[in-house]
């Protein structure tokens, strides 16, 4: 068939090959840790924030009230608990997300941008970095035998420095915002939501958990570092009297 003077006859295009041998075996396995990989940073993440939150929140209450909720885990009970439910998955969900970050992958669509997905990235960083500090923090009491009662007095102690204080702000935020923004990703990756309306129902109730754990842990924070909570907690307890005139209980 002929074609006008100066036109361009269109090449026909092939599809490129399917991936075969090696390859084709690296990215089934890649896709496999992208699915796995949200279950092992979600459940657990998402039930220990819950469990923890509450279970510190009774901070601005008082010693006694603090030492009544957590009482009942037990020290050992507690180590174990925290490190076969949270920081065994949480380190697997970590290790292989730096996998996939390094293989440049895209998040599947599941972040709204090139931007969130960096900093969802970013944040699970400082979020993982933070809970080995924290958890070393209360471990190394734990396994030295300090009762309950004695924690709190030691986080009352170091709470009130600058440094910790900082650490633990960031460190509270960085998680609640990897939280607020997985939960989405995770549902829109597991196909949880088919629709837009569902995916904002989905969106706004990550949301507002995040918002909640970071209220009560930030209130929590400021309760040990200044005596009060930030948005609850009486000012006029034993120990802010005590850490406001240094006097001996």
């Amino acid at each position: 068939m002929s074609t006008d003077a100066g036109s361009t006859a269109t090449e026909p295009t092939t599809p490129d090959p399917a991936p075969t041998g090696s390859v084709a075996r690296k990215n089934a396995r890649l896709e496999r840790l992208v699915q796995l990989q949200p279950w092992l940073g979600v459940l657990p993440l998402s039930l220990y924030a819950c469990f923890h939150a509450w279970e510190t929140s009774a901070a601005p209450s008082g010693r006694d009230a603090f030492v009544h909720r957590i009482f009942g885990s037990g020290s050992m009970v507690s180590l174990i608990g925290e490190t076969l439910v949270v920081m065994i998955p949480l380190t697997l969900h970590g290790a292989i997300g730096l996998y996939i970050a390094a293989r440049d992958r895209n998040g599947d669509g599941v972040y709204e941008s090139r931007g969130l997905l960096r900093t969802q990235r970013l944040t699970g960083v400082i979020a993982f970095c933070f809970l080995v500090f924290h958890l070393a923090h209360t471990w190394f009491l734990k396994l030295g035998g300090s009762p309950v009662r004695e924690l709190y007095d030691t986080l009352m102690d170091d709470l009130g420095r600058p440094l910790y204080v900082v650490i633990y702000a960031i460190g509270i935020s960085s998680l609640c915002f990897h939280l607020g923004q997985g939960l989405p990703a995770f549902a829109r990756r597991i196909k949880l939501v088919r629709s837009q309306g569902a995916d904002k129902v989905i969106r706004v109730t990550a949301g507002v958990l995040a918002l909640v754990l970071w209220i009560a842990w930030t209130n929590t924070l400021g309760y040990f570092a200044r005596g009060s909570g930030l948005f609850w907690g009486s000012t006029e307890s034993t120990e802010s009297i005590e850490r406001n005139t240094g006097s001996p209980q």
